[in-house]
């Protein structure tokens, strides 16, 4: 990833996309998949990346499987809505 794109994102956190109400959907979802997909890039993985997958799954079992079909089925509606206007 280039420094400059780095460097954009450097003061955004996962505190702040979580706080968002516009946002914390497509987080919960961004967690989801890295969990769900993790293991794709099994022989590649550093210790760092396994201990950020650690700390998301801890995140996910904290906020329920509620939260994440909420964010889901708002996510989908949302596609929906997109797909109908365009």
């Amino acid at each position: 990833m280039p420094n400059h794109i780095r460097e954009l994102a450097e003061d955004i956190t996962l505190a702040d996309l979580l706080d968002s109400p516009v946002m914390v959907c497509d987080a919960i979802s961004l967690m989801a998949n890295i969990i769900n997909n993790g293991w794709f890039y099994s022989e590649i993985q550093s210790s760092a990346d396994l201990s950020i997958q650690h700390d998301l799954y801890a995140i996910s079992q904290s906020y329920g499987a509620q939260a994440r079909r909420l964010a889901f089925s708002h996510l989908r509606d949302r596609r929906e809505y997109s797909k109908e206007n365009r």
